[in-house]
Protein backbone atom coordinates (compact mmCIF):
# COMPACT_ATOMS: atom_id res chain seq x y z
CA UNK A 1 0.00 0.00 0.00
CA UNK A 2 1.08 3.76 -0.62
CA UNK A 3 0.05 6.98 -0.45
CA UNK A 4 2.07 9.70 -2.35
CA UNK A 5 1.23 12.84 -4.42
CA UNK A 6 1.65 13.53 -8.11
CA UNK A 7 2.50 17.10 -8.89
CA UNK A 8 3.23 18.45 -12.50
CA UNK A 9 6.33 20.76 -11.33
CA UNK A 10 7.38 17.97 -8.73
CA UNK A 11 6.04 14.25 -10.31
CA UNK A 12 5.29 11.39 -8.08
CA UNK A 13 6.63 11.63 -4.41
CA UNK A 14 5.97 9.01 -2.10
CA UNK A 15 5.00 9.43 1.29
CA UNK A 16 4.28 5.88 2.73
CA UNK A 17 5.08 2.29 1.39
CA UNK A 18 3.76 -0.91 3.40
CA UNK A 19 4.24 -4.50 1.99
CA UNK A 20 0.74 -5.02 4.00
CA UNK A 21 -1.88 -5.31 3.85
CA UNK A 22 -2.51 -7.55 0.79
CA UNK A 23 -5.71 -7.97 -0.73
CA UNK A 24 -7.41 -10.89 -2.55
CA UNK A 25 -8.32 -11.20 -6.15
CA UNK A 26 -11.78 -11.39 -6.75
CA UNK A 27 -12.71 -10.22 -3.23
CA UNK A 28 -14.67 -7.48 -2.80
CA UNK A 29 -13.25 -5.20 -0.82
CA UNK A 30 -14.48 -1.72 0.69
CA UNK A 31 -12.26 1.71 1.38
CA UNK A 32 -12.95 4.45 2.84
CA UNK A 33 -10.68 7.59 3.38
CA UNK A 34 -11.21 9.93 6.29
CA UNK A 35 -8.97 13.11 6.80
CA UNK A 36 -9.30 14.99 10.43
CA UNK A 37 -7.83 18.35 10.36
CA UNK A 38 -5.90 19.18 13.37
CA UNK A 39 -3.29 22.26 13.85
CA UNK A 40 -0.41 20.16 13.19
CA UNK A 41 -1.92 19.69 9.49
CA UNK A 42 -4.40 16.96 9.69
CA UNK A 43 -4.24 13.22 9.97
CA UNK A 44 -5.44 10.53 6.69
CA UNK A 45 -6.15 7.55 7.55
CA UNK A 46 -7.43 4.92 5.10
CA UNK A 47 -9.41 1.63 6.46
CA UNK A 48 -10.11 -1.75 4.38
CA UNK A 49 -13.24 -3.13 5.64
CA UNK A 50 -13.69 -1.24 8.04
CA UNK A 51 -9.90 -1.50 9.79
CA UNK A 52 -7.30 1.00 9.90
CA UNK A 53 -4.56 -0.05 7.64
CA UNK A 54 -2.75 3.00 7.29
CA UNK A 55 -2.30 6.38 9.02
CA UNK A 56 -0.67 9.99 7.99
CA UNK A 57 -0.02 12.48 9.77
CA UNK A 58 0.93 15.60 7.92
CA UNK A 59 3.05 18.00 8.92
CA UNK A 60 2.02 21.13 7.87
CA UNK A 61 5.44 22.78 7.99
CA UNK A 62 6.58 20.78 5.72
CA UNK A 63 3.83 19.72 3.34
CA UNK A 64 0.98 21.58 2.22
CA UNK A 65 -0.74 18.06 1.50
CA UNK A 66 -4.32 18.95 2.36
CA UNK A 67 -4.49 22.49 1.84
CA UNK A 68 -4.16 22.57 -2.06
CA UNK A 69 -7.34 22.04 -4.61
CA UNK A 70 -6.46 18.97 -6.31
CA UNK A 71 -7.89 15.65 -7.58
CA UNK A 72 -8.01 12.75 -6.09
CA UNK A 73 -6.81 9.54 -7.36
CA UNK A 74 -6.86 5.59 -6.94
CA UNK A 75 -3.87 4.08 -8.60
CA UNK A 76 -3.72 0.21 -9.14
CA UNK A 77 0.07 -1.22 -10.38
CA UNK A 78 -0.27 -5.04 -12.48
CA UNK A 79 -4.17 -5.52 -11.51
CA UNK A 80 -7.76 -4.55 -12.82
CA UNK A 81 -9.49 -2.85 -11.02
CA UNK A 82 -13.24 -2.10 -11.21
CA UNK A 83 -14.66 0.76 -9.38
CA UNK A 84 -18.63 0.10 -8.75
CA UNK A 85 -19.03 3.60 -6.57
CA UNK A 86 -17.19 6.31 -5.50
CA UNK A 87 -18.72 9.02 -2.96
CA UNK A 88 -17.19 11.94 -1.43
CA UNK A 89 -18.90 12.83 1.89
CA UNK A 90 -18.00 16.36 3.75
CA UNK A 91 -16.98 15.69 7.16
CA UNK A 92 -17.92 18.47 9.61
CA UNK A 93 -18.02 19.03 13.53
CA UNK A 94 -20.91 19.72 15.55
Amino acid sequence: MELGTATESVGQEFLFTAPSPTLRLGVNTRYTITYDVEEQGGTLTVWIDEVAVLQYINDRQKKKLFTNSGSIGLYTEDASVHVPACCLIPLTSG
